[in-house]
């Protein structure tokens, strides 16, 4: 079992959290090998209030579906040849980032990164987000003023971000 909360208090973790939160307004989260959320407070420091995040949750079954963001995530890995930080359209629209930290070959949990539009597909994440809030019983005007306040990373920015991931994966399997 991987010691999430080590791994939270690992300087590398808090740096790159910081960096997430500063530059893009991201958040960072884990993921157990089964794709179930880490959560308590210690990992809740970590995600910022992402607008459109914090009103999707504020529904039952929004909270649900995000929680399962990782269960997706994992589908992916399993079923792509490709390596490294990939992204993946969240229920909502919006991409997250995630890297499989592996051990010798064993999967031991998920390190995801994400809550915002890209520049490539910022007009089809938008009609997304608008159609799953309509699903979730949100005002088209909640679910767009959040989207205004919301993220928009650049093609660079991407890079960036799945660059510090997968460096930050490898710094954690220095530690372990």
């Amino acid at each position: 079992m991987t010691d999430w909360e080590s791994i939270a208090g690992l300087r590398v973790i808090g740096r790159l959290s910081d960096m997430l939160k500063r530059r893009w307004h991201l958040g960072l989260s884990f993921a157990e090998p089964d794709g179930t959320p880490v959560k308590g407070e210690v990992f809740s420091r970590l995600c910022p209030n992402r607008p459109v995040c914090l009103l999707v949750q504020s529904t039952k079954e929004g909270r649900l579906s995000c929680d399962r963001i990782a269960e997706r995530a994992l589908e992916r890995w399993r079923g792509d040849l490709e390596r490294g930080a990939q992204p993946i359209e969240c229920h909502a629209g919006l991409v997250e980032y995630f890297v499989p930290l592996e051990v010798e070959g064993q999967l031991q949990g998920l390190v995801l990164a994400g809550g915002a539009l890209c520049q490539r597909m910022e007009e089809h994440q938008r009609r997304i987000a608008l159609k799953r809030g309509d699903e979730l019983g949100l005002g088209s005007q909640q679910v767009t003023g959040a989207l205004e306040r919301s993220a928009v990373l650049t093609p660079e920015d991407e890079k960036t971000i799945s660059e510090l991931l997968e460096l930050v994966v490898e710094e954690i399997l220095v530690y372990r």
